[in-house]
């Protein structure tokens, strides 16, 4: 056996395309979750510590976001409006 090949290994190509395919997905799903903090009009605070999840835990921070954040900023965006 060649040096450096693996034995019995099965669509060794294919799988790490796989896990490309699902890390772009992450990466673009976390950019669009990221140009949705900082386009918010509600206090620097509030994005930042959002960005700092979405940043540090790509997975987990995307889907707290998508679950919680989004919704929070929301009615934070909604009662700034209602001062005017």
């Amino acid at each position: 056996m060649a040096r450096g090949r693996r034995r019995g290994g099965r669509g060794g190509k294919a799988a790490t395309r796989m896990w490309e395919g699902l890390g772009f997905v992450l990466l673009a799903a976390n950019l669009l979750v990221l140009w949705d903090i900082v386009r918010r009009p509600v206090d620097t605070g509030n994005k930042l510590v959002w960005i700092a999840l979405v940043w540090l835990f790509p997975f987990l921070g995307l889907l707290l976001y998508l679950l919680v954040g989004r919704g929070s900023l929301i009615r934070v965006q909604r009662a700034g409006r209602s001062h005017y």
